[in-house]
């Protein structure tokens, strides 16, 4: 799946208008709550806010600049990580989808049961990036990796995104906060079972 998310500003701005009225009118239909809806929405104002007035202010740009950029940076986290769940759902619909801005399902089904990744590796960077890489292993061409995480040794794994590459750079993360990824393997409506799980800090 190509990237969805607009990389211009004029056009991030109207996508993320898009999104966060289909999601605040209808959050179930989303797999959202209330609150992340609302949540959603304040990234959407930030963002706004922060546009309006890197714009406003050309000729001293470097602070207002790099504020909206870590704005539009939460706000695209977010969305993309309502897209993983809305792109894994069984009951939300393509119009559905279209409503809300977000691509349409990949349904194409094959005879080529996903197979369970290997060989997780997860580096953490000082920077915040936590760093994965697995080997795919017979995985052909239009498989889709399910990238989950959870944080601690207790809690329940929660999605992250999901890519066609076997590696994915996980931004924005807290540097010495232990975490434990693993990932999953899918084409069509089938998932295969989680890969072996590597940890971060721990």
């Amino acid at each position: 799946m190509a990237d969805f998310v607009p990389k211009q500003d004029s056009e991030m701005r109207s996508f993320a208008d898009k999104v966060v009225v289909a999601v605040v009118a209808a959050p179930l239909i989303y797999g959202s709550t209330a609150a992340d809806a609302t949540a959603l929405d304040d990234l959407r104002t930030s963002y706004v806010a922060a546009l309006a007035a890197s714009d406003a202010s050309k000729n001293a740009q470097t602070a207002s600049v790099a504020a909206k950029e870590d704005a539009k940076t939460a706000l695209v986290d977010a969305i993309r990580k309502l897209n993983a769940k809305v792109q894994l759902s069984e009951t939300i619909t393509d119009a559905q989808r279209l409503d809300a801005g977000l691509p349409i399902r990949d349904m194409v089904r094959s005879s080529n049961t996903p197979v369970v990744p290997a060989a997780l590796v997860a580096t953490p960077g000082a920077d915040g990036t936590n760093n994965l890489v697995w080997n795919g292993g017979a995985n052909t061409s239009g498989i889709k990796y399910v990238v989950e995480r959870r944080k601690g040794a207790t809690a329940d794994f929660e999605l992250v995104d999901v890519v066609t590459a076997t590696k994915y750079a996980h931004k924005n993360q807290k540097p010495g906060e232990a975490q434990t990824y693993r990932v999953r393997a899918r084409r069509g409506d089938v998932t295969s079972g989680p890969s072996n799980t590597a940890n971060v800090y721990s």
